[in-house]
């Protein structure tokens, strides 16, 4: 019975813990501000969210960047197989 007291506290903790966690995306400034604080000042939450901004940030840019090198590359495959099409005829 004890056990199962427990095992229902912990339930409620995680659900807690899971419901502080969904959103945990920052803007650069709210970023800057919470990385202005030592890390053990900082709650779980803001934590987490600290630390997912450092890990998903510089993979964002990759994909900004790369989406424009795909759109430069379809451009000139366009204008490549125009002049294909031109020089076959």
């Amino acid at each position: 019975k004890q056990l199962e007291e427990t095992n229902l506290q912990l339930r409620e903790k995680a659900g807690d813990v899971r419901r502080n966690l969904r959103d945990f995306e920052l803007t650069e400034e709210q970023y800057t501000k919470l990385k202005a604080f030592p890390e053990d000042q900082l709650s779980i939450p803001e934590y987490v969210s600290v630390r997912f901004y450092e890990l998903v940030n510089p993979l964002k840019k990759e994909i900004c960047e790369l989406q424009v090198k795909r759109n430069i590359l379809a451009e000139e495959l366009s204008i490549n197989k125009d002049q294909l099409k031109q020089l076959t005829e």
